[in-house]
């Protein structure tokens, strides 16, 4: 029915990500994705379709301009994971991924497929440079020669053996962001992939392995219709909402600090005793419960890591951060880069007389709220608030 919760019907964020781009391919109308979580009927999306108006942005004319372009900023976001990184010289923020085929995955054919891949998405090329006045900025390399694709023939390979050979640093300053190697063993083909966060994300991740499996089987690779570079210049183009300052600002006045575990109880955590229980929760449960209450199963899990967190730090009071794939627009779907959006949630539980149905209300309610203002940077309220 037109009235029926999406929630309670078993939808996920991730489905109703599918849903908000078959809207976006029947009608032309992009609706934010925090729309749909907010108030997921098909009466509340009839409306917003008829009733759609259009960004002030000219995305069209944007992604025109970007074709000519050689150099670009850096997101918000990447900007984050630049500096976190040039804080150390420990491996942070890359990627590594080991994927195992049958033996009967040609290697030479799986490399060309990852190749073909890459050149398809071109973006996954860009390097990290510093310019002569200071600024850091992503610069446009099509045209890059990509790095060898090594093929190694050996009787066997372990997950701890690829972890010492293979994951190493991805230096950030004009250099390729990304690394394959391929093993063949008599009984398998192994694919190791690395790629620096700062380009990718879990969502790209999983469409160029998608891709990577087209170009195998000798089908087209689709372009992303807003790449990286694009991305960029949509963010930087896009106005800080002040709606989502004042959100902000008012959850932050209520005082409540960043959630922070206590020391182990005898001062000393390298001799601190550690008891672990555990027990099993089956997924039809946890399906029929979410449903029944229509919430998702992020905010039923996220509900228990801060109930838990609770207990640790003897408060009722939460300020956890969490994330999310920041694609609230269907132009975003295959789009390749970091588009993660890094979100606070605030939940504040001092009324213990509440029940348990109550309180996942409340999270469920902070993690709507953060979702709607998920555009306002997290950067500048991390300087903003000392977080």
């Amino acid at each position: 029915g037109i009235t029926d919760d999406l929630y309670e019907l078993g939808f996920t964020s991730l489905t109703l990500m599918k849903l908000n781009s078959m809207i976006f391919n029947e009608t032309n109308v992009n609706i934010d994705i925090t729309s749909l979580f907010t108030n997921p009927t098909i009466q509340s999306l009839a409306d917003r379709i008829d009733n759609h108006i259009e960004s002030d942005i000219d995305i069209d004319e944007i992604i025109e301009t970007a074709k000519d372009m050689d150099y670009f900023p850096l997101t918000e976001n990447q900007l984050g994971i630049y500096y976190e990184c040039m804080q150390t010289e420990k491996i942070k923020y890359t990627m590594p991924m080991g994927i195992r085929f049958d033996s009967n995955i040609d290697p030479d054919k799986l490399k060309e497929s990852v190749i073909k891949t890459i050149e398809a998405h071109p973006y996954l090329k860009t390097r990290i440079i510093n310019t002569d006045d200071g600024k850091i900025l992503q610069k446009r390399c099509d045209d890059a020669e990509i790095e060898e694709i090594e093929i190694v023939e050996i009787d066997s390979i372990s997950n701890e053996e690829i972890m010492k050979r293979d994951i190493k640093p991805i230096p950030l300053d004009n250099n390729q962001l990304f690394r394959f190697k391929i093993y063949k063993t008599p009984e398998q083909t192994v694919l190791f992939s690395d790629f620096h966060h700062i380009i990718t994300d879990g969502v790209s991740l999983d469409n160029f392995f998608k891709d990577v499996a087209k170009a195998y089987k000798g089908e087209e690779i689709e372009s992303e219709m807003i790449d990286g570079y694009a991305y960029s210049l949509i963010e930087e183009e896009t106005p800080i909402s002040e709606v989502s300052e004042k959100f902000f600002k008012n959850q932050f006045a209520k005082g409540i600090e960043s959630t922070v575990l206590t020391p182990n109880i005898n001062g000393d955590p390298d001799i601190g005793n550690i008891k672990l229980v555990s027990d099993e929760i089956g997924s039809i449960f946890i399906r029929d419960f979410c449903q029944d209450h229509s919430i998702s199963p992020n905010v039923l899990f996220m509900t228990a890591i801060i109930l838990c967190l609770n207990k640790f730090t003897f408060s009722d009071k939460s300020l956890i951060t969490t994330i999310f794939n920041g694609r609230a627009n269907s132009n975003y779907s295959n789009t390749q880069g970091m588009l993660v959006k890094t979100l606070p949630i605030i939940v504040d539980g001092e009324n213990r007389e509440m029940m348990v149905e109550d309180y996942i209300k409340i999270v469920d309610k902070a993690w709507k709220d953060a979702l709607t203002h998920s555009n306002y940077p997290y950067t500048k309220l991390s300087e903003d608030y000392q977080l």
